[in-house]
């Protein structure tokens, strides 16, 4: 006799629809503070920590999603479907599970898995968000109580966004920084970029749940994951949240 019942339960769907939900919900928000790094304010905390535990949220999801579509029941702690520890925010580790069972998609879209497999600049950030996740968010109560350096993330995601913006515009963000009255713009034009990047993204992800590996699953997100996988490329870095 199996130890498990193939048949779902209704807490088991609940939660994972709840789980998706408010993984999309803590990238959106991400992407709102995002918006309010301006001159003056260089907290980047919050949106470092809502897109990494939102991009988490969804890619752990996704991976159980599989299994269910796999198996036909959902997966225990028992299945070990990610490590444990630290490693287990590590967002290069699952976004690589998750490619591995995704379907390139034709069309508009068939950009998808290049973005998700091996876009340098994805992968730089979501190192730069995994770090986040298991270690420097807590940077200067390490340096307290350990006396021991490591990278400052505040210092990391300013030269991330720096780097990402001038891949970007080029040029014409260098004239805004150098021009003390175009300090906002410049700000605002990186802030298009590192949006335009995580939309991306997670658009490909979303895309997923429609088109893809999860297409016999999407209507019950539809609400969870809009706006995203109706995102053209022009909007990319452009929508307020």
């Amino acid at each position: 006799m199996n130890k498990r019942e193939p048949k779902q339960t209704l807490s088991q769907e609940l939660g994972l629809i709840e789980e998706v939900r408010i993984g999309f919900k803590f990238v959106k928000r991400g992407l709102r503070e995002i918006d309010l790094i301006l001159p003056g304010n260089d907290f980047y905390h919050p949106p470092m920590l809502f897109l990494a535990t939102g991009i988490e949220r969804i890619l752990k999801c996704m991976i159980c999603m599989e299994f269910k579509e796999r198996t036909g029941f959902y997966p225990t702690t028992n299945d070990k479907l990610w490590l444990k520890g630290k490693q287990g925010h590590n967002l290069i580790q699952l976004k690589d599970t998750v490619v591995k069972f995704c379907i390139p998609l034709n069309g508009a879209a068939k950009e998808d898995h290049r973005v998700l497999a091996c876009d340098p600049m994805v992968n730089s950030f979501l190192r730069l968000l995994s770090d986040y996740g298991s270690d420097t968010r807590y940077y200067n109560l390490n340096a307290l109580l350990t006396g021991s350096i490591s990278a400052d993330p505040m210092r990391s995601y300013d030269r991330f966004t720096g780097d990402l913006g001038f891949a970007v515009f080029g040029k014409t963000l260098m004239a805004q920084i150098e021009d003390p009255l175009q300090a906002r713009k410049a700000y605002e034009s990186m802030n298009i970029a590192t949006k335009a990047l995580i939309e991306r993204f997670t658009r490909a992800l979303a895309r997923q749940f429609i088109f893809g590996t999860f297409k016999n699953q999407s209507k019950r997100f539809l609400f969870e994951i809009d706006p995203f996988h109706k995102l053209e490329d022009q909007e990319l870095g452009t929508r307020f949240y």
